[in-house]
């Protein structure tokens, strides 16, 4: 029900009218079972701006549509509309109607909540770059917004760290694959990693790993594929090695493949 109520009305807050008739506070739980909210509407708000006004994430919350889907939002997504003003609609109207500007931002709510479900799966399986979990997300036909903001969030909770994503990346990266600085620079770049992310990663991995034995480990492989003189120059160049570098290991290995 969840991906049609999407479908029908799209990504990043497209403009329709919602018809809302229930809603339940999912997390931190809210019980109203105590409360009838038709003859005390003004009770049951009171309580969700008590608990709102202690939890900074924002409130979890299941909202149910006339048409009988049921969909969940994060409070914290809303931008336009308040959650108690959401919910003093809903407590006090059997079918709370709400305008195109307070629907989109409630869609919108929904999408955002969506990605960052999506998201915290994806990082589940893996550390991930909040650029190319921000492609990611989008591949999966969430708007540019709900995952920028979704992704904003799990950022701040610590759930998303380009610096961790950078240093897990490398140490991988590096144990099949020997390249030097620059080339590594350039990976964590195209990656969506900060230039200076990037480089503190960098220099941090070649404090405890010699640059010239990671040329030579990358030369003798490409050794083994009957690369030598000015091939394997430039074989080593473009994984990253200084020119002088790879000309000094280029020249040590054909020393040894000559004794």
């Amino acid at each position: 029900m969840q991906n049609e109520f999407f479908q029908k009305f799209g990504n990043d807050g497209e403009e329709s009218r919602l018809t809302l008739d229930s809603l339940k506070v999912v997390s931190p739980f809210m019980d109203f079972s105590s409360v009838d909210l038709l003859e005390n509407a003004e009770k049951a708000v009171e309580r969700i701006e008590q608990i709102e006004r202690t939890s900074p994430d924002g409130l979890v919350a299941e909202l149910g549509s006339s048409g009988g889907s049921v969909f969940f939002i994060r409070t914290k997504y809303l931008k336009t509309i308040s959650f108690v003003q959401i919910a003093k609609k809903i407590f006090e109207n059997t079918s709370a109607q709400f305008d195109e500007i307070e629907s989109a931002d409630i869609i919108f709510a929904f999408g955002a909540f969506g990605a960052e479900k999506k998201a915290l799966k994806t990082l589940e399986r893996g550390e991930n770059s909040k650029f190319l979990l921000l492609q990611k997300l989008q591949n999966k036909g969430f708007g540019r917004e709900n995952a920028k903001v979704a992704l904003d969030f799990l950022e701040s909770k610590g759930y998303l760290d380009d610096a961790r994503f950078a240093k897990v990346w490398l140490r991988s990266h590096c144990a099949t694959k020997a390249q030097g600085r620059t080339r590594l620079l350039l990976e964590l770049r195209s990656r969506g990693i900060s230039k200076e992310t990037a480089e503190n990663t960098v220099n941090e991995y070649f404090e405890t790993t010699d640059e010239t034995e990671e040329c030579m480990r990358a030369a003798k492989k490409a050794a083994l594929h009957k690369k030598s003189g000015e091939k394997l120059i430039k074989y080593l160049i473009d994984a990253g090695f200084p020119y002088k570098m790879a000309v000094y290991t280029s020249k040590a290995i054909e020393s040894t493949n000559k004794i």
